[in-house]
């Protein structure tokens, strides 16, 4: 089979292909950096690398758009891929990616929905703490573009019904259009769920960085892997790089 309208680089080994890749990306030959079927590891060690890599937000996170065939909405959940234990302000940054990501897609001022263990602030509970201090902030106008309630437990956050039945006075409960997870665990666990329980559609990327970086996993369908490519375009044409 002959190959035409594309460049191949030549390179040698995990490190080096991803090193290069890279490299192709930071110099605009290439608009989206797309993961292939090496190690994570070893693509994020060249995308983060302080020298030639793509790092350009204080913190770099993973959105994914998930598309679920019982609901008519769609939901943004953040992070299922990076931020293994987000402190408070890690958090917020989260929440200013991920604002890209719908911003890119036309969602005005989203709803995020803090996901933590309950519903109460628990001191004992640290995601109830950081649930209530980003609501603060998002009120207090430090964190815009959004309106931020939490912490939900996963059935209040997008349940309106539960939202009720738990007598929440909360207008915004039931209403999330992004889940903020409360760590890496927590999030992945969720992605995998939806995708593997409920037969979830998804697409995700990483945001904080200099272009669009689609890190798929090497067991996601092919639809899933085309899915993420099509919104790492959809991305870069709304930072202006087609």
């Amino acid at each position: 089979m002959c190959v035409t309208g594309c460049d191949i680089h030549d390179a040698k080994g995990e490190q080096q292909s991803a090193a290069k890749a890279v490299e192709l990306v930071a110099s605009g030959h290439a608009h989206v950096l797309l993961k292939g079927f090496l190690d994570s590891g070893v693509f994020l060690r060249a995308v983060l690398d302080r020298d030639h890599g793509l790092r350009e937000q204080a913190m770099i996170s993973h959105t994914v758009l998930m598309d679920m065939p019982s609901s008519e909405r769609m939901y943004y959940l953040t992070d299922a891929a990076m931020a293994i234990k987000p402190t408070l302000e890690e958090k917020a940054l989260m929440i200013r990616n991920a604002l890209q990501v719908t911003a890119a897609l036309g969602l005005e001022n989203p709803v995020v929905g803090v996901l933590a263990e309950s519903e109460k602030v628990n001191p004992k509970m640290e995601a109830t703490v950081h649930a209530r201090e980003l609501v603060e902030m998002n009120r207090r106008g430090e964190l815009t573009g959004c309106r931020i309630g939490g912490p939900y437990a996963l059935d209040n956050a997008v349940s309106i019904h539960a939202a009720r039945h738990k007598n929440m006075d909360d207008p915004l409960a039931g209403n999330a259009d992004i889940l903020l997870a409360p760590d890496l665990a927590a999030g992945n666990i969720l992605y995998k769920g939806l995708m593997y329980f409920a037969g979830a559609r998804a697409a995700g990327v990483v945001v904080g960085t200099s272009a669009p970086v689609v890190l798929n996993s090497r067991a996601d369908t092919d639809e899933t892997k085309l899915n993420a490519i099509a919104l790492g375009v959809v991305m870069a044409h709304a930072r202006g790089m087609l």
